[in-house]
Order: C-alpha cells, then sequence, then structure tokens
C-alpha cells in the first residue's frame, strides 16, 4: 500500500517538472535586452515598479518582436516575484 501511494507521488513529481521544463523551454532566449533594461530600472528604482514592469512588455513587442503570450509570461514572472528585488542593486 505505501508504494502505491509513493508510485502517486513520484508520477505527480515527475509531471510537475515536466511542466516546468516545457514553460523554461518556450521561454529561453528571449527577451534578453529587454531584460538588462528591466533590471537596470528595478535596481536603480527610476521608475515605479509597475513602470519598469511595462517597459519590459513594451521593449519586448516592439524591440525584440516577441510574441503577446511568451511576452505576458515574462510580464507576469515579474509581477509575480519581482516585488524582493525592486530598489536593490
Amino acid at each position: 500500500m505505501f508504494f502505491a501511494h509513493l508510485a502517486w507521488a513520484v508520477a505527480v513529481c515527475w509531471a510537475v517538472a515536466a511542466g516546468a521544463l516545457a514553460l523554461y523551454g518556450l521561454a529561453v532566449g528571449y527577451g534578453m535586452r529587454a531584460a538588462i533594461l528591466h533590471d537596470w530600472l528595478y535596481s536603480t528604482a527610476l521608475l515605479p515598479r509597475i513602470d519598469c514592469d511595462a517597459v519590459l512588455s513594451r521593449a519586448m513587442r516592439s524591440g525584440d518582436g516577441t510574441a503577446r503570450w511568451r511576452t505576458f509570461l515574462f510580464w507576469a514572472g515579474v509581477r509575480l516575484g519581482g516585488s524582493s528585488r525592486y530598489g536593490q542593486l
């Protein structure tokens, strides 16, 4: 019985890992210039955080020609996880 529960947990872990790897594969290699600009704006705090994130989105769309759905992944990532790094060098 224990091994049946363990097998289920292992399958769930593999599914989560495969999903994370697929998401990484969709995003890797895009928006490097926009990300560097965004990181500089975050570290200097010259603009409010929401404006820094909007600059990232606009720079990816206009400068790099990144697809809207991929730009949204980056934007959502910085909106969800960027607050702790804003204004820090």
